[in-house]
């Protein structure tokens, strides 16, 4: 058993405006038969009862809680914050409207860490459950390892092993900078976890067929909601894209490039117009695949649908000229 000063687990939660939210994952927490962890709760300024619930949440916790009240600065600034205060080994990172999933979830987690193979993986993870009942990513056997040329096949390849429920070494979570913006409620994780993970060639992990998060994904400030057709998304796009360039993966991974390029050459992301986007691309590469694919590649098809425009009206000008012969 760790002592409170040094707990086996931190689980951290970052928050804003979710003081009717955090109740079930309280309780979540508060059933957990393995009780050597620390709650560390982020409060990204809200305005809502979230510290009055959480000074409720204290009194009766059966484990530490640490509340800290911070400036609303987007949910990647609390997790900065967040990370300062980490005395576990182990984080367990849980969004403030999900859950873990059954009272042995962390009994579980400890216990499989415990038994890895060697020192060598930087911590375990597993599969979610939705309030659909619907598990995911789907498993074919017991466990996965997941390297840094796993990660890259599955993260290229769109797969959703990918989305699993992550443990990792406190030494191994690396929470980043980003500047503070009001248009911007978080900066997208997956660019910063891809960025760890193209950093250290080391990088494994041990993905079990197992569930111990249970997932929230209908809440209208969800991440996902969120993050459909926002500045958010144009963000993971464009950094995505840089990373791949800064790390030499262009030519292996050109495909892949071209599709997100692709993606903000059509405009998808409406919010980020031409040229904010052609400065965020710091590869002269990808400048020039992205205009091409801006303005050539959009002229072209413009031509080609004009042509088969005009072959339209000439099939059924011609149809006409036939049917005008058939009435002589």
């Amino acid at each position: 058993m760790h002592s409170a000063a040094h707990p086996f687990f931190s689980v951290i939660t970052p928050t804003y405006n979710r003081g009717h939210l955090l109740s079930a994952l309280f309780d979540s927490l508060n059933r957990q038969s393995f009780n050597d962890f620390e709650w560390i709760i982020g409060d990204d300024g809200s305005t809502d009862n979230t510290e009055e619930v959480v000074n409720n949440f204290i009194k009766d916790a059966n484990f530490s809680i640490v509340y800290l009240k911070l400036k609303h600065g987007g949910k990647h600034n609390a997790c900065l914050e967040i990370s300062k205060h980490i005395k576990g080994q182990y984080v367990v990172s849980i969004d403030s409207d999900d859950e873990l999933y059954t009272n042995g979830s962390l009994q579980d987690i400890h216990d499989e860490i415990i038994n890895l193979p060697n020192s060598k993986f930087w911590g375990v993870g597993s599969c979610f459950i939705n309030q659909d009942d619907k598990i995911f990513p789907p498993l074919n056997s017991d466990f996965e390892d997941i390297s840094q040329d796993k990660f890259l096949e599955y993260f290229t390849a769109k797969s959703y092993m990918l989305n699993s429920f992550r443990v990792l070494k406190a030494e191994c979570v690396e929470m980043r900078e980003h500047p503070k913006s009001e248009e911007l409620a978080y900066y997208p994780e997956i660019v910063d976890i891809l960025q760890t993970v193209l950093e250290n060639k080391d990088y494994r992990i041990r993905i079990f067929n197992k569930t111990w998060y249970k997932y929230n994904m209908y809440n209208p400030d969800s991440v996902t909601v969120l993050h459909k057709n926002s500045v958010i998304f144009w963000i993971e796009c464009v950094e995505i894209v840089n990373l791949f360039y800064q790390y030499g993966l262009d030519k292996k991974y050109k495909e892949f490039i071209h599709i997100r390029l692709n993606k903000l050459g059509r405009g998808i992301y409406k919010q980020k117009g031409f040229r904010a986007t052609l400065d965020a691309l710091k590869s002269k590469e990808a400048k020039k695949y992205f205009i091409y694919a801006c303005c050539i590649r959009r002229f072209l098809r413009y031509i080609f649908l004009i042509d088969k425009q005009m072959s339209r009206i000439k099939v059924y000008l011609f149809g006409i000229k036939i049917f005008a012969l058939k009435r002589k």
